[in-house]
C-alpha cells in the first residue's frame, strides 16, 4: 500500500489535491530522489497551487506531504491576509471546519471504551431535549454515522444559542427529516449532538475534554478551539474570504470577535497542518502514540468501519472521487476511499476535509 500522506491548509481553494496516505510523523524535510515520489511531481504540485494563487482561485494555501514518516514537501503560497500584506507561513493556524468532527468522534470513542457511552442506545438516553415523539428514535450509532435524519444545520448564524446544549436541544426537538437509519445525510447538526453528548457524559466542557484527552497527549500544542477572544493564537489565524463576482471578500479576521461562541462537535477547531498530521498518524498506527495507546484499536475500527457511501453535502448524489477504482465511504466520521468490490479490506486512504478548503488524507 503506498505510504504518502498530505495534509493541506488552504484558504477559500477550490479544488484540493489528494493524495495517498499513512503512516506519518513530523520530521526535517528529505530527499524525495530516494523515495518513489519524484522531486519533479512534488514541484508540479507546488506548481498547481500556485496556478490557483495566479488565477485568483484561492487567497493562500499551504501543502504538506509525508512519506513513510518524512517529509517530502512543505512549501505555502499566497497570503494569510491579503489587506495586511501577511504572506502565508509554514503551520500558519487555519479554521479547519469539518476536519474537526473526527476529533469529536475519537473523544466520543473514548466515552465508548470507558462503558459510559453507547453505540445503540438512544440519545434520549443521555440528553433529555430528544426524549419527545420526534426524536427519541435517534441513536448514538446514527449521529455518528450522519444516519440520524438530522438537517445539516439548525442555525442562521453562529451566535443564535448560548451553549451547546441549547443548540442541539432546538434539533432534537424539530426531529429528524426523514426516517433515522434509512439514509446517509450528512449533517453539522448531528455531529454537534455527538459534541453535547460528550460534554454530557463526561460532565465537562467538550473542548476540555478533547484538549487533556487528545490534543495534549498527541502534542497538538498549536491548536485550539476558536472561542476564547483572549486567546492571543487567534490573531495569526488566516483570515477567512467569502468569493464574490469582484473578488475576494474579507469575512474574518483573527484580531476580530471569535467566529464561534462556545464548542461544537461539527466544527470550531483550529489547527495547523504538523498537528493535524499528528492526529491522523495516531489513527494510521492503531491509535498508538509512541509508546502509548491513546485511542483503542476497536474504536481506530469503529471509525474507519465502511457504513455509508459518502454523498454530496445534502444530496443523495454519491461523492466523486479521481482515484481511478475507488469508491468514498463515510464511517464514524471518517472518509475512507477503498478499492470497489473490496470495501470489507483495509481503507487506501482516510481522512477529512473542511469547507473553508481544508483536508488531510
Amino acid at each position: 500500500m503506498p505510504r504518502f500522506f498530505l495534509v493541506s491548509l488552504c484558504l477559500a481553494i477550490t479544488s484540493p489535491i489528494n493524495v495517498l496516505g499513512q503512516n506519518i510523523q513530523t520530521t526535517a524535510p528529505a530527499a524525495a530522489s530516494n523515495q518513489s515520489v519524484t522531486s519533479e511531481a512534488l514541484e508540479g504540485l507546488g506548481r498547481a497551487v500556485e496556478h490557483y494563487i495566479g488565477k485568483d482561485y484561492a487567497v493562500g494555501a499551504e501543502l504538506l506531504v509525508l512519506h513513510k514518516g518524512q517529509t517530502l514537501y512543505h512549501e505555502s503560497f499566497g497570503y494569510s491576509d491579503r489587506e495586511d500584506k501577511r504572506r502565508w507561513q509554514n503551520n500558519t493556524l487555519c479554521n479547519i471546519r469539518s476536519m474537526t468532527k473526527p476529533i469529536t468522534s475519537a473523544a466520543a470513542q473514548i466515552l465508548i471504551d470507558r462503558n459510559l457511552l453507547h453505540l445503540d442506545d438512544p440519545v434520549a438516553k443521555y440528553l433529555k431535549s430528544f426524549d419527545n415523539d420526534e426524536s427519541k428514535s435517534i441513536t448514538v450509532r446514527q449521529v455518528l454515522t450522519h444516519r440520524s435524519g438530522l438537517p445539516l444545520t439548525n442555525l442562521t448564524k453562529p451566535d443564535q444559542y448560548s451553549s451547546l446544549t441549547d443548540q442541539v436541544a432546538a434539533g432534537g426537538g424539530k426531529g429528524p427529516e426523514f426516517e433515522p437509519g434509512s439514509k446517509f445525510w450528512y449533517s453539522d447538526l448531528g455531529t454537534d449532538v455527538v459534541g453535547a453528548l460528550v460534554e454530557k457524559v463526561s460532565g465537562e466542557p467538550l473542548h476540555d475534554f478533547v484538549k487533556r484527552e487528545l490534543l495534549d497527549p498527541l502534542g497538538m500544542s498549536s491548536s485550539l478551539y476558536g472561542i476564547d477572544a483572549d486567546d492571543k493564537r487567534l490573531s495569526q489565524a488566516a483570515s477567512l474570504y467569502l468569493k464574490v463576482p469582484t473578488g475576494w471578500l474579507p469575512f474574518w479576521k483573527g484580531d476580530s470577535k471569535p467566529f464561534y461562541p462556545f464548542a461544537w462537535g461539527s466544527q470550531t477547531i483550529y489547527s495547523t497542518t504538523t498537528d493535524y498530521a499528528k492526529f491522523l498518524r495516531m489513527m494510521m498506527n492503531g491509535g498508538r502514540v509512541g509508546d502509548r495507546q491513546l485511542l483503542s484499536a476497536a474504536a481506530v475500527s469503529r471509525m474507519l468501519a465502511p457504513v455509508s457511501r459518502a454523498k454530496m453535502m445534502q444530496s443523495d448524489t454519491l461523492a466523486p472521487t479521481e482515484f481511478r477504482n475507488l469508491e468514498v465511504y463515510y464511517g464514524q466520521m471518517m472518509v475512507t476511499y477503498r478499492v470497489i468490490g473490496k470495501e470489507k479490506e483495509k481503507p487506501v486512504v482516510i481522512g477529512h476535509s473542511g469547507s473553508d478548503g481544508t483536508c488531510a488524507w
